[in-house]
């Protein structure tokens, strides 16, 4: 369509400027047709005053000069010459900018940390991101990362060999560095050899039991029973990214 009309004023413009041999208007034929070209470059649906090479004004609601106000534009969806296409704005900043609320629908449902190694995250702004890592770490899944070098949000790791004598505290560093990472320990269990115990003291300088201690820049496990030789045991700490958790400065 575009095409036939450029050709009819083509046709028309010059061929009565050819008939008066009038260069004046020769020329002027020619400068319409060339603008008159260059404005179709930027294509408009619903609108006269497309805003980018391609412009859908949905409820057409736009101006007919200069850009739509940010209400208006949130119906509107644009492609602009550098290939940055939006959804609800005129004026994107990304590949795909939505003002609004996106859904995907059928997506896959897996628990594999081999085949979805990265977590998708979001900037205040909405620019989408990810990082390598999976936000949930399966530890039962054999080939699974974990340790202080681990990109995982959360891991579940069991320490072994966790004793003190009748006489001294447990001391176990777990080498999972207090300031990547925020622990909570349970299951913890111990055997009790020889000895006699007073129970919980907490004025006393050994205190019954064991917990978590952030020390020297690491989780160490420290406690015991007092008068009791305790056997080796094991405790399961939960590891938690301090990316993704809020915590108060425990330093002991």
């Amino acid at each position: 369509m575009q095409l036939l009309t450029l050709t009819i004023f083509y046709y028309y413009f010059f061929k009565q400027a050819l008939n008066i041999n009038n260069k004046k208007k020769v020329f002027l034929a020619f400068v319409f047709i060339t603008s008159w070209s260059a404005a179709q470059q930027n294509v408009g649906i619903q609108t006269k005053n497309p805003q980018g090479t391609f412009h859908v004004d949905g409820n057409r609601n736009n101006p007919l000069t200069g850009a739509p106000s940010a209400a208006q534009a949130t119906d509107d969806f644009i492609v602009l010459s550098n290939g940055n296409t939006g959804v609800g704005t005129v004026s994107p900043t990304q590949k795909l900018d939505v003002n609004g609320n996106v859904q995907v629908r059928a997506m896959t449902s897996t628990n594999s940390t081999t085949a979805f190694p990265r977590t998708l995250t979001a900037q205040t702004d909405g620019t989408l991101g990810y990082f390598q890592g999976s936000p949930i770490e399966n530890v039962s899944v054999t080939g699974t990362t974990t340790g202080n070098t681990s990109s995982a949000t959360f891991q579940i790791i069991r320490f072994t060999g966790v004793s003190s004598t009748a006489t001294g505290n447990a001391n176990f560093d777990t080498g999972m560095s207090s300031a990547n990472w925020e622990a909570i320990m349970s299951n913890v269990a111990y055997a009790i050899s020889s000895g006699s115990g007073r129970g919980w003291d907490p004025g006393a300088a050994n205190q019954t039991g064991y917990r978590l201690i952030n020390s020297g820049g690491t989780w160490k496990v420290i406690g015991r029973v007092p008068g009791y030789a305790q056997q080796n045991t094991f405790v399961d700490i939960l590891f938690i990214n301090k990316k993704f958790v809020a915590a108060d400065a425990r330093t002991n």
